[in-house]
């Protein structure tokens, strides 16, 4: 009997030390402080990949002819539709344009019809700044 109480007491003795609250204290070479700082700027400053749409304007399987389509939809648009080249294995898709719904990709889409009539809306990620 009077180990069973020195067990009970000992089993409920040990809890205190379990919930008991502590301080902890790290102790770090400054120069690893400096890259998390770092780690954690870039993170704040990044793009964020969100749902968004693009127009699609051509295919192609070598990369030149991609590229000489991105420069012509450059000519074409400016800066308002920025063209981009995507290698998607094994062809090289150029799709202009980054929007956040449908509708706007949809308003976009008549100005490109007109240049490129086969133009495709395509839901996909796009990058868009924090």
């Amino acid at each position: 009997m009077f180990k069973y109480i020195i067990l009970i007491f000992a089993f409920f003795g040990s809890f205190n030390h379990v919930f008991s609250q502590g301080k902890v204290t790290i102790v770090a070479e400054d120069k690893v402080e400096e890259v998390e700082n770092n780690r954690l700027a870039r993170r704040k400053n990044a793009d964020v990949l969100v749902q968004g749409y693009r127009i699609f304007i051509g295919m192609t399987s070598a990369r030149a002819d991609a590229v000489k389509i991105q420069s012509e939809a450059q000519e074409k648009f400016g800066d308002t539709y920025s063209p981009q080249v995507v290698y998607d294995e094994p062809n090289f898709k150029i799709y202009v344009g980054a929007y956040n719904n449908s509708v706007e990709a949809d308003e976009a889409m008549a100005e490109i019809r007109k240049h490129y009539p086969n133009a495709k809306k395509i839901k996909m990620p796009i990058k868009v700044k924090k």
